[in-house]
């Protein structure tokens, strides 16, 4: 997490995984962390049932655990079972955790659409871009009621199209970021589609390719075969920035 924590109150034997931050939990205190970092992804991870029985089996705190099933089953909202779980541990002070519970209520005002894209995220943010993908699918359904909705659905194809990216499924990516644009007009999804389709390999045999070019890509596809990710993205972004670089000083030369 990269900051020492306290923890004055009990340690689990076995963690608690918050799927939306791949980060394993050991004690409540550290849990309180997250929260205050990544309030609504957590949020999200606590909100169900397996924390509860966590916090009782694994923490040995029966009543607390109990209490937790309870608010769930009486479908209490997340606020509620959020400011529950942060009583329990002293590690926010009362400023913090005002915070934190308006962020969650923040989220529950959400509509629908929006949780469910904030659902979706949090698969591609950890890294699990399939599930991501599956996830984002059914939200390019929806039917926009306004233009904010609009933004809304064109960030749903943006990020779908960076999933894909991750893959190295490039056609599919540049599709994706085409019709994010499309909605949401951003230069950002523009560019990623122009991106996706130069990563193409079939796309590069169409035009004539200079010897360092042919290099610098050779090298590039060499890192994509061995399956290093972040060293492909290095590579690429760098050859996309000497691009511009090359092209603004071309530019300036006119």
């Amino acid at each position: 997490m990269g900051e020492l924590i306290l923890c004055r109150g009990t340690l689990a034997a076995v963690p608690y995984f918050l799927e939306s931050i791949a980060v394993n939990i050991y004690s409540l205190e550290e849990l309180a962390w997250c929260m205050d970092q990544h309030t609504e992804l957590t949020g999200i991870d606590i909100y169900k049932e397996s924390f509860a029985g966590w916090v009782k089996e694994e923490l040995g705190l029966a009543d607390e655990g109990q209490t937790l099933f309870d608010l769930l089953a009486g479908k209490k909202d997340m606020a509620e079972f959020t400011d529950t779980v942060l009583k329990m541990v002293s590690y926010l002070d009362e400023e913090q955790r005002r915070r934190v519970l308006a962020r969650i209520k923040a989220y529950e005002d959400k509509s629908l659409f929006e949780q469910e894209i904030l659902k979706a995220d949090r698969f591609l943010m950890s890294g699990k871009y399939k599930s991501s993908i599956r996830a984002y699918e059914p939200l390019t359904e929806h039917v926009p009621e306004n233009r904010r909705e609009e933004v809304l659905l064109g960030r749903v194809w943006h990020n779908m199209g960076t999933a894909y990216a991750r893959l190295f499924m490039f056609a599919r990516a540049g599709e994706c970021y085409e019709k994010a644009y499309a909605k949401n007009e951003e230069q950002e999804s523009a560019e990623a589609a122009l991106l996706s389709r130069a990563c193409l390999e079939e796309d590069f045999k169409k035009e004539p390719q200079d010897k360092k070019f042919l290099e610098q890509w050779q090298k590039i596809q060499e890192t994509k075969k061995n399956g290093d990710v972040r060293g492909y993205e290095v590579l690429l972004f760098g050859m996309m920035e000497q691009w511009k670089q090359e092209y603004r000083k071309a530019a300036e030369d006119r």
